[in-house]
């Protein structure tokens, strides 16, 4: 997500207390990165991330997030669509965690209470039907907003460690030297949301030492909690920051934080149990019934960091300078 600098090399060895950020700043920095990442005007997401949309418009028009009203997306056969979309007695979900939706669904009030169309005729095959371009000029929106948003915290949260040029300089470089831009800035994924609640959990880590309500504690705990919910996966960070926002919080506040925290994954746990019977896989659970690390090592690896369709350091190259600071 970002990682802290070496306080020596960007020239301040101690903790900045004042962590505010200049209005100016922050507006440049959003509108920058908005029109950059929209700079492409065109849809580049898939299968999933739309799914994800469709999902938030479910919830602005019917306050659900099935896919029933999507009959052509579900439809059965098409089987790249059917690797994301579970089939439950007479609904169809998306087989992933619909918090990201719920986030995204403001967007999508307005196309909703306008019944703009979501799915259109193919016009390569009339017997078909695609998501309509309105719908996916809307999840695009929507993610470079949510990733524009998240750069402005990450420069709030290097205000708090360096001095404003080198917070301007990282927020920058997490802005359009990470996946924020390929990635969470081009289609309604999880990715985005997930971001952006980590980094206002980090966020609130910085600014709870010393105060002397828990207000800021609690809506960390809370960020963290949503972060996992969005993404399980989320918790290999999420964990280590509640464990360090607890540490920098006063004792008495611990069960409260830990509570608030906890309340949207069990809020996950208990939607994966009734919808599909499984608490902790959800939609996928059993989908890796044999062992999922069939690829050696050495090749995983080698395509994790330099792939050109997900390689770490192509749609990252800032994590190059990790080792360094």
């Amino acid at each position: 997500m970002c990682f802290f600098p070496n306080s020596e090399l960007l020239g301040t060895t101690k903790r900045r207390e004042d962590g505010r950020t200049s209005s100016p700043r922050v507006w440049v920095l959003f509108v920058a990165a908005l029109v950059i990442y929209l700079s492409n005007a065109r849809h580049v997401g898939q299968v999933d991330g739309r799914a994800t949309a469709l999902m938030a418009l479910s919830l602005a028009r019917e306050g659900n997030v099935d896919l029933d009203e999507f009959p052509d997306y579900c439809r059965e056969g098409v089987s790249d669509r059917l690797i994301y979309v579970a089939r439950v007695g007479e609904h169809h979900y998306a087989k992933w965690s619909p918090v990201a939706a719920v986030l995204y669904a403001p967007f999508f009030a307005i196309p909703a209470w306008l019944g703009v169309e979501a799915e259109v005729p193919d016009a390569r095959d009339p017997s078909r039907t695609k998501v309509s371009k309105t719908i996916l000029w809307i999840a695009k929106i929507a993610a470079a907003v949510v990733a524009a948003l998240t750069a402005v915290v990450v420069f709030s949260i290097m205000m708090r460690l360096c001095k404003p040029p080198a917070a301007m300089l990282l927020a920058v470089l997490y802005a359009f030297g990470t996946s924020a831009w390929p990635i969470c800035a081009q289609d309604t994924w999880q990715h985005g949301p997930g971001v952006l609640m980590l980094s206002l959990g980090l966020l609130g880590v910085l600014r709870c030492e010393g105060r002397k309500r828990p207000t800021t504690a609690i809506w960390a705990a809370l960020c963290l909690g949503v972060a996992v919910a969005i993404r399980p996966t989320n918790g290999a960070l999420a964990l280590p920051l509640g464990v360090l926002l607890l540490m920098r919080s006063r004792p008495r506040w611990w069960p409260v934080m830990v509570a608030v925290g906890l309340v949207p994954v069990a809020g996950l746990v208990i939607f994966n149990e009734i919808i599909f019977g499984a608490p902790l896989g959800g939609g996928y659970a059993g989908a890796y019934a044999s062992s999922p690390w069939s690829t050696p090592l050495h090749l995983g690896a080698t395509g994790l960091l330099i792939s050109a369709s997900r390689g770490l350091l192509i749609f990252s190259p800032a994590m190059i300078f990790v080792p360094f600071g």
